[in-house]
């Protein structure tokens, strides 16, 4: 048989593939008839979903330790910010002082992901920099086993007026 979309699995791979769930599904009822523990098959979020929850712990709520903690793998975290060195413990003892000192909190905008990396767009209030009303922030994501593993970011203060009726967000 020729397959004109290289693509779409072959008829062969089709029957493997539904006899493998079909042994799947068996087992599981067949488990469960017994009164045996039923295997759960584990869902790791996504680096989206992890990513977000990382900013709205940190930024958001203000919880940069716990979140640091949770989130940030613990034996390579990559920093590209050049006023923070790399490694989990550079951003457990820079992030949390600043968030207290500051009492900065952020509104997320926008998060974009594709694939291992995630965009996030916020708002960042600063209350303990009156002469800031806010800031611009786009910090960028890499994600690795369910960790962030490498940070960029990019921050602009927001003008008091602008050129233009566009906001930044």
């Amino acid at each position: 048989m020729m397959h004109l979309n290289p693509s779409q699995p072959s008829a062969p791979a089709l029957v493997t593939a539904r006899r493998s769930c079909h042994r799947i599904a068996v087992a599981c009822v067949a488990a469960w008839v017994l009164g045996l523990p039923v295997p759960v098959l584990a869902q790791t979020p996504n680096p989206k979903e992890i990513v977000t929850a990382f900013y709205e712990m940190a930024f958001v709520k203000g919880q940069a330790r716990e979140a640091i903690l949770k989130y940030i793998s613990p034996s390579t975290y990559i920093q590209h910010n050049p006023m923070v060195p790399d490694g989990r413990d550079a951003a457990l003892a820079v992030l949390p002082d600043i968030m207290a000192k500051t009492g900065m909190r952020a509104e997320i905008k926008r998060v974009i992901a594709e694939g291992d990396l995630v965009v996030v767009h916020s708002r960042a209030a600063v209350p303990g920099r009156p002469e800031v009303p806010a800031l611009a922030v786009v910090d960028i994501f890499r994600v690795k086993e369910g960790l962030i593993v490498e940070h960029w970011d990019v921050i602009q203060e927001v003008p008091k007026s602008a050129a233009n009726a566009n906001t930044m967000f």
